[in-house]
């Protein structure tokens, strides 16, 4: 799905451009669940993506095809989200050097770390309000699987949040080091 050479950042969701959701579907299978556009008011009026309803029934997965791969090498995925102290989960699937599939789920209700053949499911511990959320995908297979990551093929992200962009890079790093477009643009607060 993405050239063969990769390097720096790619970015799957970008919540200021004009299609956010181009390269996700969206899975809304109850009443009250939605995947919308907002305006974050703790963030100057910025769209971002909300995802709203019960955890099992209100999803976006990238890619939108269950058979497509994204091959994406970069190692490492962060997800600059908002903590809406409510359930919250993501999934990350990936190929290792055995070419197994393997999946990565961090969520806000898991209290202990879970290591099955095929899953590693992780506690997630959120501040409130905007934060980034990495995890170094070459770091985790190699310590629960004993294998190298290969690549991600695949993405989903299950409610209850605010998204305002999840993309790869080549290795972890400060937000200083960030280029501004992949920065949170927080609104200054007044004195």
């Amino acid at each position: 799905m993405l050239p063969d050479f990769q390097s720096g950042y790619i970015s799957i969701l970008n919540s200021v451009g004009s299609h956010p959701l181009q390269l996700w579907a969206c899975c809304t299978a109850a009443a009250g669940a939605s995947v919308a556009a907002a305006a974050d008011r703790e963030l100057g009026g910025a769209p971002v993506v909300e995802l709203r309803g019960p955890l099992r029934c209100c999803c976006i997965c990238c890619p939108p095809e269950p058979q497509r791969a994204l091959k994406i090498t970069l190692p490492v995925i962060v997800l600059l989200v908002k903590n809406l102290n409510k359930l919250f989960s993501f999934e990350v699937q990936i190929y290792d050097s055995k070419n197994t599939k393997r999946r990565f789920r961090a969520s806000n209700f898991q209290k202990t770390t879970r290591i099955k053949p095929f899953l590693c499911a992780m506690p997630l511990r959120m501040d409130s309000g905007w934060v980034y959320v990495h995890l170094n995908l070459a770091e985790l297979t190699r310590k629960a699987f004993g294998t190298h990551y290969n690549y991600t093929s695949r993405v989903l992200i299950h409610s209850s949040c605010r998204l305002q962009r999840v993309f790869f890079s080549e290795q972890p790093f400060r937000e200083e080091q960030l280029p501004d477009e992949l920065r949170l643009p927080l609104q200054e607060t007044q004195s």
